[in-house]
């Protein structure tokens, strides 16, 4: 691997971990409890489904005259290869996308607030707040330290780090799950454990930290594969 793809790899890390101290800080210093915590990381759910739908109708098309390219255009089977950027093909795409992926978030919402979720009307000082402390202003600064990391990675690794090459469809189409779908097993097995314990500060903090660590590797290990294929 060049060192140029290093450095790329090592800045979009950085980010990632920078926005997720943002949620850490909160706990250490501001009382967060578990609920607001998922319902962060759910909605980084949202962002990384907003971005990946920017990619399903930016990656380049397929315009090479070699065998390998030809081969791929005149299947019709991978016909988006063949669809220009913003084109009908990838609108419908991408429409098919949101839909089942929106469901999932949806779904997953649900079950969240079912089992975790419970809400104040208003904190102390009027303004509203979530369980355990966490402001609505408190919940926006995470989800836009978190969108800003993506939007990062984004700018980082796929407008300008050769993510945008011509791919197979499929791998966009379900790219997002395997990463969302071991963190938030992880996420929440975790979080019923720490429901059981009287002091939770601790089993959060390592909650966040573990968190992270999942969403570096599955972060690192996503690019590398995009960026390879």
């Amino acid at each position: 691997m060049s060192k140029i793809s290093i450095l790329r790899f090592y800045s979009s890390s950085l980010a990632l971990i920078l926005a997720n101290v943002v949620p850490l800080l909160g706990v250490l210093f501001f009382g967060w409890g578990i609920f607001p915590i998922l319902m962060t990381y759910w909605f980084e759910n949202v962002i990384i489904g907003s971005f990946n739908v920017l990619k399903i109708l930016l990656y380049e098309t397929n315009d090479n005259e070699t065998p390998e390219a030809l081969e791929l255009t005149n299947n019709p089977k991978l016909g988006i290869y063949k669809c220009e950027r913003f084109s009908a093909g990838r609108i419908l795409v991408s429409i098919f996308f949101t839909i089942h992926y929106g469901l999932f978030c949806l779904v997953h919402g649900v079950f969240l607030i079912l089992l975790f979720g419970t809400a104040n009307q208003e904190g102390k000082d009027g303004a509203p707040v979530l369980e355990n402390g966490l402001s609505i202003a408190g919940l926006l600064l995470c989800i836009l330290a978190l969108f800003l990391s993506h939007l990062f990675s984004f700018y980082r690794n796929f407008l300008h780090g050769g993510e945008n090459h011509p791919i197979k469809p499929q791998s966009l189409l379900f790219a997002p799950y395997a990463r969302i779908t071991v963190l938030h097993l992880t996420i929440i097995f975790g979080a019923f454990a720490i429901q059981e314990l009287d002091n939770r500060l601790f089993p959060l903090i390592l909650l966040i930290i573990g968190k992270t660590l999942v969403d570096l590797y599955a972060h690192l290990r996503q690019h590398m594969r995009l960026a390879h294929e």
